[in-house]
């Protein structure tokens, strides 16, 4: 019986796998026959960069974990990398670069680029020790963030890790604040803008998941955005809030409608800004689990309803308008 449990979800991920894999080689025969533009080419390039920034910001290569350190580094003063992660990240650029190199008729490049580009930490340099624990200290935050079940807590230690300090003049103005806030959190820029090159990218080769992966992941980046204009811990106004909402669902639906084939650009657009502004405003609020209890289902496992309201709330919405979008455009 726990072979079948675990068959389920090997099943469905295989499932998965094999429809891509299907769906890369028909697109790859597809756009073979026409070459990719100089511009094309750049922008490619340019999202395998963001990348790899993104995963050395919040996994990077180089790195000891507080434990680490106590019991294995400093009595041995020998420092191995994580074998593991270092490869689990390499194959994930990999898979990331055949399926753009699939959309541009060039699936030995693109991966290659992947590879350099995500390797290249480890070529350059060596870090001082504190730079190493530092690193392992953000890695940790990262790893664990999916596991605690405080959004609160998870938001606070993220923000703590990713945070640049930048120094600006005392200033009483609510928008003032939050561009601060924003440029201070470097880290959501630099996501938002993987997100949409990403999406942009994978949009030739798998249009349907690519809608989806954008309006979900652009909505879960809405709550983490919507932080910045939140000052009510400190008894100030929603305002800020809502219009920072406002604008990053403006820029989803601007996305969807310049890249999506819709003959009608109004309902598009409203429908997509609509759930992501939910999403959005859902998400930023404290979410947090005290207690779980399991359902067992028979087939899959044991499910936790807990869980599946603390990892999905606001998602409904953006997954939705996301499948209504794909099946009208595609």
């Amino acid at each position: 019986m726990s072979k079948l449990k675990r068959g389920g979800p090997i099943l469905l991920c295989a499932v998965i796998f094999y429809s891509i894999v299907i769906e890369i080689r028909h697109e790859y025969y597809v756009y073979t026959s026409g070459s990719a533009s100089a511009f094309d080419l750049f922008l490619n390039i340019l999202t395998l960069f963001l990348l790899s920034v993104v995963l050395e910001r919040f996994l990077p290569l180089k790195a000891i974990p507080p434990d680490d350190w106590e019991y294995r580094v400093r009595p041995s003063s020998c420092f191995h990398l994580n074998s593991r992660s270092v490869l689990g990240q390499l194959v994930a650029c990999a898979a990331i670069g055949l399926v753009i190199g699939a959309s541009n008729g060039n699936i030995i490049l693109y991966p290659f680029l992947a590879i350099l580009l995500r390797a290249t930490p480890l070529m350059v340099g060596n870090k001082s020790i504190p730079k190493l624990l530092t690193s392992g200290k953000t890695k940790l935050i990262t790893h664990v963030s999916g596991w605690i079940l405080d959004s609160e807590l998870i938001n606070s230690a993220i923000v703590d890790s990713q945070m640049r300090w930048v120094a600006f003049h005392p200033t009483s103005s609510y928008f003032k604040l939050v561009f601060r806030r924003l440029l201070r959190q470097s880290h959501l820029i630099l996501l938002g803008s993987s997100i949409i090159l990403l999406s942009w990218s994978l949009m030739g080769t798998l249009s349907a998941y690519s809608l989806i992966f954008f309006m979900l992941s652009w909505s879960v980046l809405g709550g983490l955005v919507a932080r910045c204009g939140d000052f009510s811990k400190l008894g100030g106004s929603r305002r800020p809030k809502y219009v920072l909402l406002i604008l990053h669902s403006a820029i989803a639906s601007v996305f969807i409608i310049s890249v999506a084939p819709l003959s009608k650009m109004l309902l598009p657009f409203a429908l997509t800004g609509l759930s992501v502004f939910i999403a959005g405003l859902l998400r930023s609020g404290n979410r947090s689990v005290e207690q779980l209890t399991f359902i067992e289902t028979g087939l899959v496992g044991a499910i936790s309803p807990e869980l599946i309201g603390y990892y999905c709330k606001g998602i409904f919405a953006p997954f939705l308008s996301s499948l209504i979008l794909s099946f009208h455009a595609f």
